[in-house]
């Protein structure tokens, strides 16, 4: 029997076709065939950042308003006030409305001391008199209702060297009390009858280069 004839030939001639198209197959394609690795490789997910610039945009300080006083100004931090506003207004409270003493000055700078101080109290006014190592520019005073009370403002850095507390035996004031504050040294005149209404006039202050001197009626 011949070759051509044996059973074997139509496979052994189906794998000629297979190699020979293959190899043709190589020769076509040349460099092409390296892309296929590529196509693997890509196609994993691929994460695209991106930076977007913003322009910054500073807003211009706005102008005073009309009808407005001053200016806005970021070298001085100047700002506009409106007719409306008092400067150095007291707070209306019945009760802490300060009265402002007849003399009234500028507090010292350096620290100053109350030495010493003295009480004459009758049936119709009381004096206090203190002794101070500096003279005294700067007092304020109010009254305060239940207990009824004087409050006398030494304004300023003061110390207080003299007693603090002072028990008054006779008189419309029964105590005397001496506090120490960091811009201020406060001088309370307690009355005995802690119900007295607010006197219509207030303490009369008296500054002097060495101290100070209270008259209560």
């Amino acid at each position: 029997m011949s070759i051509l004839h044996s059973p074997r030939t139509p496979w052994l001639m189906l794998a000629i076709f297979c190699v020979a198209a293959l190899l043709l197959f190589v020769a076509a394609a040349g460099r092409d065939l390296g892309l296929i690795g590529d196509m693997k490789r890509s196609s994993r997910a691929t994460v695209v950042k991106r930076e977007i610039r913003m322009p910054i945009v500073i807003d211009q300080p706005a102008l005073a308003r009309p009808g407005t006083t001053g200016s806005y100004s970021s070298d001085n931090a100047t700002f506009p006030k409106t007719p409306e506003e008092k400067p150095n207004a007291v707070a209306d409270h019945p009760s802490d409305k300060p009265v402002q003493p007849e003399t009234q000055g500028a507090a010292p700078e350096t620290a100053g001391t109350l030495l010493s101080h003295s009480f004459q109290p009758n049936a119709k006014r009381f004096e206090a008199a203190f002794r101070t190592d500096q003279p005294v520019e700067g007092t304020r005073v109010f009254f305060k209702s239940s207990p009824a009370l004087w409050v006398v403002d030494l304004l300023g850095n003061w110390k207080n060297a003299a007693r603090r507390v002072n028990t008054i035996d006779q008189g419309a004031i029964d105590r005397v009390v001496i506090g120490e504050h960091e811009r201020y040294l406060r001088v309370i005149f307690r009355y005995r009858d802690r119900e007295t209404p607010k006197p219509d006039e207030p303490p009369l202050i008296t500054e002097k280069a060495d101290g100070f001197a209270v008259l209560i009626n």
